[in-house]
């Protein structure tokens, strides 16, 4: 049988009638042959092999339930890359928008989309979200090059991701990518129960790396519009006020999560959120310090977490006052195991196993752990042979330092003696 691409006719002689047929023309079309003839107008029309020819055949496929699923949305993707490096060629043979909101193909684009973005096949899930973003960036394109009115498509797929319910995982790759062209502004003005949803997703395991990335996504726009807000015209916004501008959306959201007794949404805000916060608003540390300084079993948990990240992302120690020695002497001692193993985990573990540990960590930790070897709770005690590992390690790794660089540490003497090194003395 043919298979007619504009005025290609193809003869296949394929053993089974399964799509690859099809598939590995299209396929072979797109990565050979010159963008000049795929964009030629046919029989004098507006009809191009591009837009007429390959995109029923591959749209088509991609709604066939077929085995080869991944090569057919890879086959999608490289047409969407293929039309955005051939738009003025089609503006210029066409004169109006490819996308308009109520137009045939971005209807039927928006619809394969959508429709596979949940695919359990593996790998094709990473095709879709590149075609969608891939589709934001040629509408994006065409609205600069027209200046179309508004970019209703945008609010369009805001409204169909609004009606989805916070389960879904479809809901979170859209909205990230729809962030840089729309802002947060718009976004948490549309969606108000976003922060609660991602927390909500946070207590799942399934969904919490969608609710990391949103957030992630989220604050780092939100410090690219602070940073280009033309407001700001004699200088750059300082640190401080650009977290003081997070602390207004976000700080009671981390707070709640944080201080959580749910176990797995307290675990998950401080390994995901935490870090991302952080590393995109460095002064929110001491906005969050001040108000985790609480002697309550919630707030320990969550001060002693955030001065570990603190200590991760600055690679420095990050308690430089009397107060916050105060602090986490009392998380030392407190009842609740998950507080005194995040403290302990706070002495125990730095950023550089060749750090040496300071004399205050060596004399608590030799406090601790007369009050902690008889736990009966066996999961406490295993992360408490890890976190004291730790600390050996780096004991091990700071003293072999010294032996290996003496120049650095010790002063030969004439008499040959060398001087005693404090760290060595410590480690022994």
């Amino acid at each position: 049988w043919h298979l007619c691409v504009g005025e290609l006719r193809a003869e296949c002689r394929s053993r089974e009638g399964d799509g690859v047929e099809r598939l590995a023309i299209c396929r072979g079309l797109l990565t050979c042959c010159r963008k000049d003839l795929l964009v030629c107008c046919l029989d004098n029309q507006e009809k191009t092999v591009l837009l007429e020819g390959l995109f029923p055949i591959i749209s088509a496929l991609c709604k066939e339930n077929l085995q080869c699923h991944y090569f057919v949305f890879q086959a999608l993707a490289l047409w969407l890359k293929c039309v955005k490096e051939c738009l003025r060629q089609l503006w210029g043979a066409r004169g109006t928008p490819l996308l308009k909101e109520d137009s045939s193909l971005c209807q039927q684009l928006v619809q394969v989309i959508w429709n596979s973005a949940e695919s359990p096949v593996e790998g094709v899930a990473e095709f879709v979200h590149s075609s969608f973003r891939l589709l934001l960036e040629i509408y994006e394109l065409e609205w600069q090059h027209f200046q179309d009115g508004e970019k209703r498509l945008y609010f369009s797929l805001l409204n169909r991701i609004a009606a989805l319910p916070w389960e879904a995982k479809v809901k979170y790759f859209p909205l990230c990518a729809l962030l840089p062209y729309v802002g947060t502004n718009v976004v948490l003005e549309q969606f108000p129960e976003l922060p609660h949803h991602l927390l909500k997703c946070l207590s799942a395991n399934n969904l919490s790396p969608c609710a990391s990335e949103t957030y992630k996504s989220l604050i780092q726009q939100q410090r690219m519009e602070l940073c280009r807000d033309p407001s700001c015209k004699t200088a750059p916004p300082s640190e401080q006020d650009l977290a003081v501008k997070w602390a207004q959306r976000w700080q009671p959201v981390l707070l709640k999560a944080l201080t959580s007794k749910t176990t797995l949404l307290q675990s998950n805000a401080s390994n995901h959120l935490l870090p991302w916060t952080l590393r995109t608003f460095p002064a929110a540390f001491g906005l969050l310090q001040t108000l985790l300084s609480i002697p309550a079993a919630g707030h320990l948990r969550a001060w002693a977490c955030l001065m570990n990240v603190q200590r991760a992302v600055s690679g420095s120690w990050p308690l430089e006052d009397r107060s916050s020695w105060e602090t986490l002497r009392l998380a030392l001692c407190s009842f609740d195991d998950s507080v005194r193993l995040a403290a302990l985990n706070l002495i125990c573990c730095s950023p550089k196993t060749r750090e040496p540990p300071a004399p205050v960590e060596f004399t608590m930790l030799r406090q601790f752990l007369p009050f902690n070897l008889n736990s009966e709770s066996s999961p406490f005690r295993q992360q408490l042979q890890a976190a004291v590992r730790k600390f050996l390690v780096r004991v091990r790794d700071s003293c072999l330092a010294c032996l290996q660089d003496r120049s650095r540490v010790a002063t030969e003497h004439t008499d040959g003696r060398m001087e005693a090194n404090p760290v060595l003395i410590q480690g022994a």
